[in-house]
């Protein structure tokens, strides 16, 4: 155990690379996106049920809030893997609040009780995670 935690102090990013990795991809994914949304050409912004200037906004904050997490990341600050996994959450919630209220079609809208109970089934995996990490670093540090 001793060498396991003397390990980590030399190399505190080891368990951050999972955390690393997924903010990257999601940061290159709200890249994509902020980008796509500012190409949309003005006669297909009346055919989608999105609204334009609000996915832009969301976009560029989802964008800006995943750059602040990898520079936690990369920082090695204490909270970082924790913020990670709650912006992670975070945006996995808009998104699929987002597909609730923005649904046309009937075949979508049998699905919301679905997302809904994915919702909850994620903010309950992801409080787990959460005290399951506070609890792995109290034992650490005892």
């Amino acid at each position: 155990m001793i060498t396991v935690m003397n390990e980590q102090k030399k190399n505190p990013r080891k368990g951050q690379t999972f955390f690393l990795a997924t903010m990257a991809l999601f940061f290159l994914i709200h890249l994509v996106n902020l980008i796509r949304m500012l190409q949309l050409p003005n006669d297909l912004t009346n055919q989608i049920s999105l609204v334009p200037s609000f996915e832009i906004v969301m976009s560029a904050f989802w964008l800006f809030t995943t750059i602040w997490v990898l520079i936690l990341l990369l920082g090695n600050h204490e909270n970082a893997v924790n913020r990670a996994l709650w912006v992670s959450f975070g945006f996995i919630i808009y998104s699929v609040s987002r597909l609730m209220i923005f649904t046309r079609a009937d075949y979508d809208r049998q699905r919301i009780i679905f997302l809904a109970i994915i919702v909850v089934g994620l903010l309950l995996l992801f409080s787990f995670a959460s005290n399951l990490l506070r609890y792995v670093r109290k034992l650490g540090n005892n």
